[in-house]
């Protein structure tokens, strides 16, 4: 189960998802102020520690997703299922990228006279589609390998 690469790609994914809840994606910068405003995927945090907003749908479908992607690798020995899974688990977590996005700006057009400013960690839904790209034909790999060995016993 471990030693398979497409688990390697799937925890590559996981760790990618984790991330997003302690590092701000985003910022909300008030240039008269200099006050801002962290948006990661749990909440928004001003300067002073204090919550403006909890973006709780966010936060629930990326703990969905975490728990799902555990489920994919766990069904390893369904290949054609993991597969589906897999899939299904990424059409998820692209939904909850869109819905992140629209939360964050409906956040940042309730806040007037702050601008939004992105930060790398807006890349991290690219290596989470990559790696379950790569996780997928890894496994329909190994499920043609399983295949032409059936057929030749």
């Amino acid at each position: 189960m471990i030693q398979r690469i497409q688990t390697v790609y799937l925890l590559i994914a996981v760790l990618a998802m984790i991330l997003p809840i302690f590092i701000p994606f985003a910022h909300l910068l008030n240039e008269t102020t200099n006050d801002v405003i962290d948006i990661n995927t749990f909440s928004a945090v001003n300067a002073r520690g204090e919550v403006v907003e909890y973006m709780w749908p966010s936060f629930v479908l990326t703990i969905i997703n975490i728990l799902f992607t555990f489920v994919v690798i766990l069904s390893f020995k369904k290949r054609i299922a993991q597969i589906r899974l897999a899939t299904m688990d990424l059409l998820v977590y692209i939904g909850n990228c869109i819905l992140t996005a629209v939360l964050a700006y409906l956040l940042s057009s309730n806040c007037e006279g702050y601008s939004f400013m992105a930060t790398f960690v807006v890349t991290f839904p690219i290596f989470v589609i990559i790696a379950f790209f790569l996780a997928v034909r890894a496994i329909g790999a190994d499920e043609t390998l399983v295949r032409s060995a059936d057929r030749l016993r």
